[in-house]
Formats: structure tokens, sequence, C-alpha cells
């Protein structure tokens, strides 16, 4: 991983006060060269020291390399593309031991865990999903704390979270200061997750309702169902983003418990809570019981709709076997026809062939005693229609073998196994013969 070579202008500083009273809003400090960056931030504040001087990064997905999120879409080693949107320096004047904040920044799990030896430190980075990120590196530099603070978007703008939190002006002498700001991203990020899974539960919760009471159309039940599978689908992937968040949410709990310890002399057993993170306690309880129900409900749902789209799928099948039966039940009319006609056929077809043969003028049936009854021409009608009727059933003939010789090809191509089974089984000469005859040809007999 590597560094920027200069600090982007966009950059902003936030020095933020301590007060007994109501909340004071942070001075805000503009930068208009890269230059002025480190400027700021390594110098000493004017006038009285604030409590937290920040170094802010706002719409870091979009305006500058992130390897979290810039890498994970490559299949090249993270190293090739990975880059710091801010320069070492800014990076080693924010935190002693600037690697584990470098180490941290390559992990799209994200992280948080709190350093109470000399100084004090605090390293938090948001798991990098499709939901809004921020990464924060905080150090006790005297009286004042420290740090580099990188978000996306507003759910994370310090500007916003930190004007409703109290930084009493005692905290300052013990640098206690420092959980401040991880004590509002913690907050902020517990609303995100509870929107977040509120919006799954009452998405399967419909699912559940529209499968079990809703009416779906028969006629378009297949593509009904289907869409539910997707939905389930991809609040299964919510889920787990947001139980890796919650995951992280418990880390960050522990770490500002460990600093409020460490920096207030407490600890040992019966040791009281930092009072503000108990409601954050509460919600990663009633967060485990929907991680541990959630994924049970949508494989429910995921085998109901699979129970639905059998049974549709054996409705069509009943479907198919009636209009089959009753196919075959107008083919046996139809054959039943047939077989009418054909023995008609039969019965009319003499008496008719010999009218007809009989009612030719080569006959005379009124001829006179020595009058003969035939004229001497009725051998033409023998000489022409025993050849045309020979003709005709021989290119009949001719037609149905080479259609049968084409079948039996495309049979041995096909399966020649079977074929060479089927010759075995033939004894007749003429047989072999004629399988031989649609043997395919190979390269070498050519």
């Amino acid at each position: 991983m590597s560094y920027a070579s200069d600090n982007p202008t966009h950059a902003f500083g936030l020095d933020i006060s301590c007060t007994d009273g109501p909340a004071l809003p942070p001075k805000v400090e503009r930068f208009t060269s890269s230059d002025q960056v480190l400027t700021w931030f390594s110098a000493h504040p004017d006038g009285p020291a604030p409590a937290i001087r920040l170094l802010c990064l706002p719409d870091v997905f979009d305006t500058d390399i992130v390897p979290t999120r810039q890498v994970r879409s490559n299949n090249d080693a993270p190293e090739a593309h990975a880059r710091f949107p801010l320069t070492k320096e800014v990076i080693d004047h924010a935190l002693w031991g600037a690697e584990v904040y470098r180490d941290l920044s390559m992990s799209r799990a994200g992280g948080c865990f709190a350093l109470i030896d000399d100084p004090h430190r605090f390293i938090l980075q948001i798991p990098s999903d499709d939901g809004p990120f921020c990464s924060l590196a905080l150090s006790k530099r005297g009286i004042v704390v420290k740090g580099v603070y990188l978000f996306s978007d507003d759910t994370f703008d310090p500007e916003n979270m930190i004007e409703h939190e109290t930084i009493q002006s005692g905290w300052r002498s013990k640098g206690l200061q420092i959980i401040s700001l991880p004590q509002a991203i913690a907050k902020a990020h517990a609303r995100y997750i509870s929107e977040c899974l509120s919006m799954v539960v009452g998405t399967v919760t419909e699912i559940e309702t529209e499968l079990l009471y809703a009416e779906i159309e028969v006629d378009r039940q297949q593509k009904s169902l289907y869409r539910l599978t997707r939905t389930l689908q991809g609040n299964s992937a919510s889920l787990m983003n947001l139980e890796r968040r919650a995951r992280f949410q418990k880390q960050v709990v522990a770490a500002i418990e460990c600093i409020t310890m460490a920096t207030s002399g407490r600890g040992g057993p019966g040791v009281t809570p930092w009072p503000a993170l108990a409601p954050i306690k509460s919600q990663l309880d009633s967060w485990e019981y929907e991680f541990e129900v959630m994924p049970k409900r949508i494989e429910n749902a995921r085998s109901t709709i699979t129970t639905l789209i059998q049974q549709r799928n054996e409705e069509l099948n009943l479907d198919i076997a009636e209009s089959s039966r009753r196919m075959t039940e107008a083919a046996m009319q139809d054959s039943a026809s047939m077989k009418t006609i054909a023995i008609l056929t039969m019965v009319f077809l003499p008496g008719t062939a010999v009218a007809s043969f009989f009612s030719m003028s080569m006959f005379d049936w009124s001829a006179d005693d020595g009058n003969a009854l035939a004229t001497r021409w009725l051998w033409i009608f023998f000489v022409v229609a025993a050849p045309l009727t020979i003709a005709v059933l021989g290119i009949w003939y001719v037609l149905a073998k080479r259609k049968e010789r084409q079948a039996l090809l495309r049979f041995r191509t096909s399966h020649p196994e079977e074929a060479a089974g089927l010759l075995a089984q033939r004894r007749g000469p003429s047989d072999d013969v004629e399988m031989q005859a649609v043997r395919p040809v190979s390269k070498g007999e050519k």
C-alpha cells in the first residue's frame, strides 16, 4: 500500500472544543492548497487549545482511491492498486505507529481497537460494503487529541454528529475526549443498522404474508414466486452485511469501554459501565435475536416457495397428461374412422373396379350372335395399365427404402453400440448387406 503524493485540497479541518454547557459548534478550516493541510494539522492551534483537532476527508469513494472498495473488484494483488488518500506525513503525525491504521484500511471487514499504552490511540474502520463508510484514527498529544477522519456521505458527517455530543472540560486533562467521536459514530451507525434491519424484517414479513394469505394469480404464479425468491436472496445478502456491521459495533463498544476504564482508572469486577453505551448495548441485544431468527424465516419462506413451485409444476403435468389423454382419445376415434373407411373401401373397391373395367367402350354388350363381345384392341389396356402400376409401386418402394436407410444411418451415428447390437441380432444375409450399406465410411476407406 502506498500513500498519496499530495494531500487533497477538498479536505477540511475541525477544531472541536470542550464545554460543560451546551455543545459548541466546531471551528472549520477550509484549505485552498495541498501544503496547507499538513501545516494546519501539525501547527499549534491559535488561542485556547481545542479538545480534538480533526483532519476530515469527505466523499472518499467519489474522489480518492480507497483500498477496501477499489481492489475488491479486481483480480490482481491489492498492493498493486491500493493507495491511501493522504500523505504519509499526515498519517504519521496523526498516529504513533501508523502501520496499524494502514493495515486496517486494507481490510474490507473493518475493525476497531483501542491502544491504551502511552499515548492512548483509537483506530476504527467500518466494514466496506454498499452502505455508508467511515475510517478514523485518533491519538492523544498532550491535552489535545488529533486524528484523521474519512467518510463517504452525510450519515457520518462529523459536523452533524459532534453537535449532539458534549465534551466536558474535565476530560481534557485525562484525554477522555478521545471517545467522543467514536461514540457519535457508534450512535449514527446504530441508527443505520436499525433502519436497514427494520427494512429487511418488514420485507420478509410481507413475503410471508403473501405466501400464506395473498391470492397469487395462477397464470402469473411462476413469475411471482421467482420474484419473491430474488427478493429473499437480496435480503439474505443484506442480513449478512448487517450482521458483520453489528459485530463491528460490538468492537466499538468494547474499545470505548477499554479507553474509559484506562483513562478513568477504573477496572476490576463490579465496574459501572459507561452510561452513554447503555442504549447501544440494548440495541445489540435486540439485533442478536433478529440475526438468529431471520435466517430461519428466510429459509422457511424459500421452502414454501419451492413447495408452491413443485405444486404448480405438478398441476401443469396433470394438465399435460389430461391433454395427452384427450389427444389419444381423438386419435383412437380417427383410427376407428379410418378403419371403417378402409373396410368400406375393401367392400366397394372390387365391385367398382369390375364395373369400371366392363363399362369401357371396348365391350359391346348388345352385340349379335357372331359378333365379338370385346374389341380386338382390349390388349392396349393391359399393356398400359400393368407397366404403370408396376412403375408406381417401384417408385414407392425405392423412396421408402431410401428413408429407411437414412433413418438407420442416423441411428447408427448417434447410437453406435445399440446399432452394433441390432446388427448382431439380424440373421438374414440381405439384412446384413443392408446394414453394411448404411455403415458410415471411414476416412481410411475413402
